[in-house]
């Protein structure tokens, strides 16, 4: 029996059919590792710190006396006590500003890196008790097309005057 020295035509031209053809079946499994399980750690990144704002803005609200919206209708203002705090959105970070009645002078006592965040606020009058409705989500622009993932929607209550804080 002869030995062969190298391959045969139909051998050489299955590979370079067969290779180009795997590999374009798995360039749509490269795309998902390379853009978006990165992006997609990033939105559960900034769903979690959008969720800790929005904690901050319940706790607030549980212990104010009122809530309205601000001139522009884009931030809350909540009014705890003797003093104000407020939520303030822009250039991708949510501040938390707090002022005393005395001072007036807003003092920054939280802020988030939020980039994507879309927040829609409403101040909830018609109740018995003041109420803040928050809608948000994480907006994200994938291949040409906007996203709205981790869409959830918030209605805080202010305690009434006859309930006693549960610590």
């Amino acid at each position: 029996m002869r030995r062969r020295h190298g391959y045969l035509l139909v051998e050489t031209l299955t590979v370079v059919v067969v290779l180009p053809a795997l590999f374009l079946a798995t360039a749509g499994i490269y795309v998902i590792f390379t853009q978006d399980v990165p992006r997609s750690i990033r939105a559960v990144q900034e769903d979690t710190a959008c969720l800790d704002m929005i904690a901050h803005v319940r706790d607030d609200v549980a212990a104010a006396r009122s809530v309205e919206l601000g001139a522009d209708g884009r931030y809350p203002i909540i009014y705890i006590g003797d003093s104000v705090v407020s939520y303030e959105f822009a250039d991708g970070l949510m501040r938390r500003l707090a002022t005393a009645r005395t001072d007036g002078e807003p003092v920054v006592t939280g802020s988030w890196r939020l980039p994507g965040l879309a927040v829609r606020w409403r101040a909830l009058t018609g109740g018995p008790v003041p109420a803040l409705a928050a809608s948000t989500s994480i907006r994200q622009n994938s291949r040409g097309h906007v996203q709205d993932r981790f869409v959830n929607s918030h209605v805080f209550f202010a305690q009434t005057p006859g309930q006693a804080v549960a610590e």
